[in-house]
């Protein structure tokens, strides 16, 4: 359906579904989103994180899924498709009571034990990302800026 609408979409989204489909299908998948974003547009998904400590659970907890990214590779896959710029994300718990305020809390410790862990084996001290699933914003025709990396000037 995305092929009949060349360079129409300001937006298309894919939350919980390219880890249904074979690398093949998701290497088509982009090309298609892109092709049908026009310029400016966003392609913002969410998926399995490889990288994560505890991937295991979302990757192997469904035996529909057929693979998990990383940061990396959802990177490479924008770029072969023709994307400008991506932004990577984890997907932490959200506090919205009591209860999950509490969970965010002993989440935030963990993944940063996660996160020294990582820094200690690979040498890099930024960009690990822990959460079990990762959000990424794949920007066609415009540059996308981390808030990080912005100029205050």
């Amino acid at each position: 359906i995305l092929a009949t609408h060349p360079a129409h979409y300001a937006a298309i989204t894919a939350t919980d579904l390219l880890e249904h489909l074979t690398k093949p299908e998701v290497l088509q998948t982009f090309d298609d989103v892109g092709a049908a974003l026009a310029a400016g547009g966003v392609f913002i998904g969410r998926v399995p994180n490889a990288v994560s400590p505890l991937g295991g659970h979302i990757r192997n907890g469904d035996f529909t899924h057929q693979t998990s990214f990383t940061a990396r590779s959802i990177r490479q896959l924008a770029a072969a498709a023709g994307f400008d710029s991506v932004l990577t994300r984890a997907s932490p718990p959200v506090a919205h009571g009591l209860a999950s305020a509490a969970r965010v809390t002993v989440w935030q410790v963990v993944s940063a034990c996660y996160r020294i862990a990582l820094a200690a084996e690979t040498g890099m001290l930024r960009g690990h990302i822990v959460t079990q699933n990762l959000t990424f914003a794949a920007r066609k025709g415009v540059e996308l800026v981390s808030p990080a990396e912005e100029d205050p000037a």
